[in-house]
């Protein structure tokens, strides 16, 4: 029979005797010390034999004597030791926590409770147990609603026995969130640990996004920019326990894929994967995070019993609380060593890019609004001495960052879940409406336009002042409100962009009795453009009318102030397009590209003709 079947019999037999410390104790260093051989050939003929001896006498025992049988057995292996301590296991605490997945958010809040209560408890029994906890949105919860357990986690943090591995907000979709989110995630994150925790911004080195979908390729120089080097994550990308995954500017991060998973208790198969890790890295110092997670709990006394068990087997692993940065930082002493990979680390559960629309479409509402928002802001405060409304932006930035955990944003959230969400986005959305309201009506106010309207001398008196309160566009987040102008309507126009634009923009105007081909905008230089109608609308017996026209040459993150009003006689209709009646009453607009012919009875499209004759409808 060969050693390998000797030592799964023995394994076996041990079995069959009871799953307890001792029988566990027994086959566990059996097992590690034979995986062993295979990684240090040069002992392989001496050790062979050590393990053989050990194993005659367990097959030899019986279950009355196993007690003097260890002793016996780990005597003979003890060469085989000197090495085996060699190897260290670094447990790291953690609780896996969804921030808003199957539960409502006061359940959430309940889960930090209890799991942090927990910990805190296990710290006073065990003074060498360590924790390690993600997602800056966990540490705010706990500030805001259990301030006693908070001060205790500060407290454990200057211990040094809690890690705060919190590089982002929460642990977010990385393929659906903007490169400027992914900023803001490292930027909030560092700053408010900063200001409620007092750690220095490069105090977290780490991005832990243990349950995400995917990660795009350009997420390891984001997170370089931001003084974060070490990633960690279970899910997706080739199967590699290490790698310097690089982005496309050539930046780098470290980044671990966790095959054992991110939570679940202290087993002997940890020692397994170690082995493993050896084999394919050349390390003998991995990294296990144990933990109830997803709905917490976090590590267990059972836990922490056998991690102190298992690192006092002499033919064994060392298993020591530790930090993701003790890991980590005996990686990088072999960086160059690790293997490259320049790309992306895609995809699973590939339906949460489609599902739950909803969520997609307001993230990326809340993403822009915010972002023209910031830009009002500082364009205000440069042209009117507008106060930057700082806090108010970041707690709408923190709105939307939280929006963008993994769940939320990947659509895989249950309907309570994605409902709270949609609620949070509305305050976000207030709020940069809220912002930008302020900002660019300060900036009209400013204006001088009376200078260079048409058709008037006085500013005001208009019957229409206060008509369209409230009246919030699709596109938009601010009101159509009408100012009273009397003989012009003033519309300014915002361009958020570093460059400069020429677009159609839609205008409403209230309570003007204008004739729709009559309907002119100039611009403070005198251009003259003619305005289209599209709608018509009225909220009791005050009546509006929607107006498109080309406003050109709007400044790079500015501003252009353009006036509508009734034009006696109608301008002329621009060269560049021709419109006029054809047979049976249908309208022919044309340039030197196109012919449209509509059929004005119906508003369909008879024919589209380009320049060398080709209809394009059938």
């Amino acid at each position: 029979m060969t050693l390998e079947s000797r030592i799964s019999s023995v394994i076996e037999r041990l079995r069959q005797l009871g799953e307890n410390s001792d029988t566990q104790r027994v086959y566990a260093q059996i097992e590690f010390a034979n995986s062993l051989v295979e990684l240090h050939p040069n002992y392989a003929q001496e050790w062979r034999r050590l393990i053989e001896e050990a194993v005659s006498l367990v097959e030899m025992a019986d279950g009355s004597n196993l007690p003097e049988t260890i002793n016996r057995f780990e005597e003979i292996l003890s060469p085989i030791g000197e090495v085996a301590k060699q190897y260290v296991v670094h447990c790291v605490g953690h609780a896996h926590i969804d921030m808003d997945w199957s539960w409502p958010w006061v359940e959430t809040a309940a889960i930090c409770h209890d799991t942090f209560t927990t910990v805190n408890k296990l710290m006073d029994e065990y003074p060498g147990f360590k924790y390690s906890q993600s997602q800056i949105s966990i540490y705010q919860l706990l500030e805001k609603y259990y301030p006693e357990l908070f001060n205790a986690v500060k407290r454990r943090v200057r211990e040094g026995r809690w890690e705060v591995v919190a590089g982002a907000w929460v642990e977010c979709d990385k393929n659906l969130s903007s490169g400027e989110s992914l900023c803001r995630h490292i930027l909030y994150s560092k700053r408010w640990l900063r200001e409620h925790m007092g750690l220095d911004y490069d105090t977290v080195r780490i991005d832990w996004q243990c349950d995400t979908f995917g990660h795009a390729h350009t997420v390891p120089a984001i997170l370089s920019d931001g003084g974060i080097n070490r990633y960690y994550h279970c899910r997706t990308g080739p199967e590699k326990w290490l790698l310097r995954w690089k982005s496309p500017d050539g930046s780098s991060v470290i980044r671990f894929l966790d095959k054992q998973w991110y939570g679940g208790h202290v087993t002997l198969k940890v020692a397994e994967h170690l082995i493993d890790f050896a084999r394919e890295t050349g390390l003998k110092e991995l990294l296990f995070v144990y933990g109830v997670g997803d709905h917490g709990g976090g590590p267990t006394r059972l836990d922490l019993e056998t991690i102190i068990r298992m690192d006092s087997w002499p033919i064994y692993p060392r298993f020591r609380f530790s930090t993701t940065d003790e890991f980590f930082s005996v990686v990088e002493s072999f960086r160059d060593k690790i293997p490259e990979y320049n790309g992306e680390l895609n995809t699973i559960f590939e339906g949460c890019y489609t599902s739950q629309s909803k969520a997609k479409i307001v993230n990326r509402l809340g993403e822009t609004l915010l972002s023209e928002a910031e830009i009002a802001s500082v364009v205000a405060a440069s042209a009117v001495g507008f106060e930057y409304p700082d806090d108010r932006l970041r707690s709408a930035w923190e709105r939307v960052l939280f929006n963008q955990f993994h769940d939320i944003l990947g659509g895989s959230s249950e309907h309570e879940a994605m409902e709270e969400a949609v609620a949070r986005f509305r305050e976000a959305e207030a709020e940069a409406g809220a912002v930008m309201t302020r900002a660019l009506r300060g900036i009209a106010a400013a204006v001088d336009t009376l200078s260079v309207s048409p058709n008037t001398s006085t500013v005001g008196g208009g019957y229409s002042l206060g008509y369209g309160a409230g009246d919030v566009p699709n596109s938009g987040v601010i009101s159509t409100f009408s100012f009273g102008e009397k003989d012009v309507e003033p519309v300014m126009v915002f361009n958020p962009l570093p460059f400069p634009r020429s677009e159609v923009v839609e205008a409403k105007i209230w309570g003007r009795d204008w004739q729709a081909d009559r309907i002119a905008f100039a611009d403070e230089f005198g251009h003259l453009v003619l305005g289209q109608v599209i709608g018509r609308s009225c909220y009791g017996d005050q009546e509006a009318v929607s107006v498109i026209f080309p406003a050109k040459d709007v400044p790079a993150v500015g501003y252009k102030t353009f006036f509508a009003y009734s034009a006696d006689p109608a301008p002329s209709p621009s060269d560049e397009v021709r419109m006029s009646v054809g047979l049976d009453d249908t309208r022919i607009i044309e340039n030197e590209h196109l012919r449209v012919e509509v059929d004005t009875k119906s508003g369909a499209i008879k024919s589209i003709t380009d320049s060398e004759g080709r209809d394009y409808v059938p």
